[in-house]
């Protein structure tokens, strides 16, 4: 009898121990889903534009520039001379790689009084593989007669921009690239269009030889 009752509450005891580890499991698996739908939520649904943030450039009065946003062709920044002054180039700006479009405000600030007007796009999840001809939405809706078109990226985005300047060359007038370097299937040997490359010493990304 007493050996019965030994098995017997050894079986309880395991089916408590298996009843905690399945609980313990189980809360692990919804922690783990938590984090997972929060990261996709992330991508899915980035922080609101914030126009203005990190957009301080000295010896550049605040008059003198008009930063917004704009809902058409994807949305994104603008970044324009204020007042009655006229724009005579048009900047595209593709961000880097899971960059929000804000965290460049500050170049159009420092260009905007130099008759430059700057128009970074938001992408795709952030991601401007998804978005490489956006430039073609912005100039068709929103160019405003200026003179000259310049596209510019940074890191994946100046390989995006890169990618758009050989397929589309008559439709600008110059190309930046910062701290990028065009993909290894575009060509720009050939391409007869004024190309100016920025690369950090450091920034090991990008190289000028790339």
């Amino acid at each position: 009898m007493s050996a019965k009752r030994s098995e017997a509450a050894a079986t309880k005891r395991a089916a408590a121990g298996n009843g905690t580890f399945g609980r313990s499991l189980l809360r692990f698996l919804a922690l783990a889903l938590a984090v997972g739908v929060g990261w996709l939520a992330a991508l899915v649904v980035p922080d609101p534009l914030r126009p203005s943030a990190d957009a301080m450039v000295r010896q550049t009065a605040p008059v003198s520039v008009r930063i917004g946003t704009y809902r058409e062709a994807g949305g994104g920044i603008e970044v324009a001379p204020a007042g009655n002054a006229t724009a005579r180039t048009l900047l595209i700006l593709y961000p880097g790689g899971l960059v929000r479009p804000h965290a460049y405000s500050w170049i159009g600030v420092g260009l905007a009084p130099l008759g430059i007007r700057t128009l970074i796009p938001t992408m795709p999840l952030d991601l401007a593989v998804l978005g490489r001809d956006r430039a073609d939405a912005l100039l068709d809706r929103l160019r405003r007669g200026e003179e000259r078109v310049v596209i510019a990226g940074h890191s994946l985005g100046g390989a995006m921009a890169a990618s758009y300047a050989e397929r589309r060359p008559e439709r600008l007038d110059g190309l930046v690239l910062l701290g990028a370097y065009p993909a290894g299937s575009v060509d720009l040997t050939d391409l007869d269009l004024p190309t100016l490359v920025i690369a950090a010493e450091h920034d090991g990304l990008a190289t000028l030889d790339q």
